[in-house]
């Protein structure tokens, strides 16, 4: 089981069509989301394993969103309890980072208990020539915001940690002219190389994870934490 979760519009069910290689999921044109609720596809891995993705309600939805902040937490909340185990969370953003940012990362590392691998997948650099080196480039910095403290030039400072990450070009952009290709192909194509390529390895070290067993429950105090 692998769950992708991320503020409405992130990409996050973009990033799902990428996975399981097909439109499985309904993508939005606009900011708002179109995800309601939890869903599952399933997706073969290039080495032939079969892997469940869920797809969620976005997090941090303005008001009017689809789903709103607090409910959509509990969806997620509920998803991981109903499940027997959770391999991978995906954590899917955008190149800006916020305070949200770091919200909904502490969240979920809570409610897992720390005890499932999170991959975070930078979503939209198909602008960027180049995409490889957006991680390495940006890396020290992830955490250096406005909000932080100045001095603090590790995102690990700031408490996020990953196991995995990935920077792609989420869409393949508007066919070119009559052809089989697309504007963006070529990235969307090495993005869905490297995307694969994580969810491989993290089903191939799931063994020697605690997060093969189920998930340990935690206490109810979290929401309280955060939803203030």
């Amino acid at each position: 089981n692998i769950i992708v979760f991320g503020e409405a519009g992130s990409g996050k069910s973009s990033l799902v069509n990428m996975i399981t290689g097909k439109d499985s999921a309904l993508v939005a044109n606009s900011a708002a989301g179109v995800t309601f609720e939890s869903k599952h596809y399933n997706a073969d891995l290039p080495d032939g394993q079969l892997v469940t993705i869920w797809d969620t309600a976005g997090l941090d939805e303005a008001p009017g969103g689809t789903v709103d902040p607090q409910t959509a937490i509990g969806n997620l909340y509920k998803l991981t309890r109903s499940l027997d185990s959770v391999h991978l969370l995906v954590y899917c953003v955008r190149q800006r980072i916020t305070l949200y940012t770091v919200k909904n990362y502490r969240i979920f590392h809570a409610i897992c208990d720390g005890k499932v691998p999170i991959a975070i997948v930078i979503n939209g650099l198909e602008l960027d020539k180049n995409i490889g080196n957006w991680w390495s480039d940006n890396q020290k910095n992830f955490a250096d915001m406005g909000w932080w403290k100045t001095n603090e030039a590790s995102f690990k400072r700031a408490g996020m940690e990953f196991e995995y990450q990935a920077c792609i070009a989420g869409i393949r952009g508007n066919r070119i002219g009559n052809s089989n290709s697309f504007a963006y192909g070529e990235a969307y194509d090495a993005s869905a190389i490297d995307v694969n390529a994580i969810i491989t390895r993290a089903y191939h070290s799931r063994n020697a994870s605690a997060s093969n067993s189920p998930i340990l429950k935690v206490g109810g105090g979290i929401f309280t934490e955060f939803y203030v």
